[in-house]
């Protein structure tokens, strides 16, 4: 009777989820992003495939919106709209691939920034009229995502900018080598109109180079950071060698913007933490005078019986 159950129920959940399945794998889109880096000078072409995994003729229409990441928005606003393709009605047979070519145009005076578009491929059977205070649903296998960073064309500098952050180095605790792990925080703001994609590491190492660096990738999540965005965080190194009880260690780290190749370098220094040295110092100081005070008493106690 229980594993009766068990099975009913398993059937029921599959008649609600097959029809959804059928849903996602009714088409596909590629590639689902892409993502562009030229000055507001210049035009690029590009192309995105749809591809009809269903058993019937279907007709689409690509449709391209402003696009908003942070809000999930779409909009029509033309100024902000820099992909140029045809809007018409095509004809897709089963497994038929459309490739559809479009242009990116940046609009006159746009700014030097990150902009968002979307190219939404549209069935006949799906609404015409989007409406901003409910957007339509965006998911990688229906629309094309184009990432634009804008530059300026008149700048002497290669990329977006070499000064894209406000980005400071400490030490939160110098810990104590083999006792208490060391605790070491970058904070990483994004000062300019690009959404970054933070990127780099912090090299940790000895100033006498006594053994292997430690290193500690920042932004493993991969978070996007928008402007005036921050990023925040701490690390835990639980990792000694004898030598860093007497000896300074350096954090070095290397900070990008994941757009283009420039870096900021920040380093700081780990000074040692004496406290050890005073403790070892007074042990080993009170075990000589103690083995002293013993030596003594047993030579005072060899001549009294004597």
């Amino acid at each position: 009777m229980f594993f009766k159950r068990i099975f009913l129920t398993i059937c029921f959940v599959l008649l609600f989820l097959i029809p959804s399945i059928q849903k996602v794998l009714a088409n596909t889109v590629y590639p689902y992003k892409i993502e562009r880096i030229i000055s507001n000078q210049e035009r690029t072409k590009e192309i995105v495939s749809f591809r009809n995994d269903e058993k019937k003729d279907i007709y689409i229409s690509p449709l391209v919106y402003s696009y908003n990441p942070q809000t999930l928005e779409i909009t029509t606003t033309q100024s902000y709209i820099f992909v140029r393709a045809d809007i018409d009605v095509f004809k897709v047979e089963p497994n038929e691939v459309l490739k559809l070519n479009y242009e990116i145009v940046p609009p006159l005076n746009i700014e030097p920034g990150t902009y968002f578009n979307l190219i939404v491929f549209r069935t006949e059977q799906e609404d015409p009229f989007i409406q901003q205070d409910n957007p339509i649903e965006i998911t990688n296998n229906l629309s094309h995502l184009v990432v634009l960073h804008i530059t300026d064309s008149e700048s002497e500098v290669e990329g977006i900018t070499t000064e894209f952050a406000q980005i400071s180095l400490q030490i939160v605790e110098k810990g104590i080598p083999f006792i208490r792990p060391t605790r070491i925080k970058y904070i990483y703001q994004n000062i300019t109109n690009y959404v970054l994609n933070p990127k780099g590491e912090i090299q940790i190492f000895s100033k006498k180079g006594k053994y292997v660096p430690i290193y500690l990738k920042i932004n493993s999540k991969e978070e996007k950071l928008y402007p005036g965005g921050i990023i925040e965080e701490e690390f835990e190194i639980d990792r000694y060698d004898i030598t860093d009880i007497y000896t300074q260690r350096a954090a070095i780290g290397r900070f990008y913007n994941g757009i283009d190749e420039n870096v900021i370098l920040k380093e700081t220094t780990l000074e040692p933490n004496y406290t050890i040295l005073v403790l070892g110092t007074a042990i080993l100081i009170a075990l000589i005078v103690l083995i002293k005070a013993i030596v003594q008493d047993r030579k005072r106690s060899k001549k009294k019986s004597a």
